[in-house]
């Protein structure tokens, strides 16, 4: 459940950038998640895109009946240049807090490599991988937009695990476009095993001629359990 929150919600939050960027305009959204017929939370975020820079934040908090049982919220902020329509990332942060835990990472790049990776609290585990130099490597919010503008997949690292996002796309019905995203070549940084829970995540859009429209839609499976983010 951590890792559906910390990882997709701050990834599909710039998809309604897949046509075009349009340079000095910010923008601003707020979705209900549910599972079933039940709402579990809401996230809201921006999006602001200059001529040589670009910066992104959305926030998350549980909501409903199940605030009871699992309360969760959490925060991410991506800052970077923007050169040639491609980002470049400099520096990402996280925060994850529920009832039990608290987590923050800071990650920083330099010359389009891993600088400097900063965990609180401190992972006890020694890295299975030397993830300090990594190149062309992006945190998952400027790798979504990286490829939605253009860009056909994506090496991430966001604190714990690199992977590669993939765009696929899928069959578009009259009045919505359907399209896929998958993970692959995932690996914990610090752990042995290498199960990925997630299983696709899917965004409806409604057609349009040359303006972008905010997804309407965006299905979540994860662990057998579909999310719905529904645009209020």
């Amino acid at each position: 459940m951590k890792f559906l929150f910390s990882f997709l919600l701050k990834l599909f939050f710039v998809f309604f950038f897949f046509n075009s960027i349009a340079y000095s305009d910010e923008y601003y959204a707020e979705y209900k998640i549910e599972v079933g017929k039940i709402n579990i939370g809401n996230v809201s975020w921006g999006v602001s895109l200059r001529e040589n820079d670009y910066s992104t934040s959305i926030s998350l908090k549980d909501e409903g009946v199940l605030s009871f049982v699992y309360k969760f919220e959490g925060r991410y902020e991506a800052q970077g240049r923007l050169r040639d329509n491609v980002l470049k990332a400099e520096h990402y942060s996280q925060f994850w807090k529920t009832k039990k835990k608290e987590r923050e990472v800071k990650i920083f790049f330099e010359n389009n490599a891993l600088k400097k990776l900063k965990i609180v609290p401190k992972e006890k585990e020694l890295p299975r991988i030397d993830y300090i130099g990594l190149n062309d490597y992006l945190d998952p919010l400027s790798s979504i937009l990286n490829i939605l503008i253009g860009s056909e997949s994506s090496k991430v690292i966001d604190g714990r695990r690199v992977y590669s996002m993939v765009k696929t796309t899928k069959k578009s019905g009259n009045k919505k476009n359907s399209k896929r995203l998958e993970i692959k070549d995932y690996t914990n940084i610090w752990a042995d095993h290498k199960r990925n829970d997630l299983e696709y995540i899917e965004i409806f859009q409604e057609k349009t001629s040359g303006s972008f429209v905010m997804p309407h839609q965006i299905k979540i499976k994860f662990d057998g359990v579909v999310f719905v983010l529904t645009k209020n």
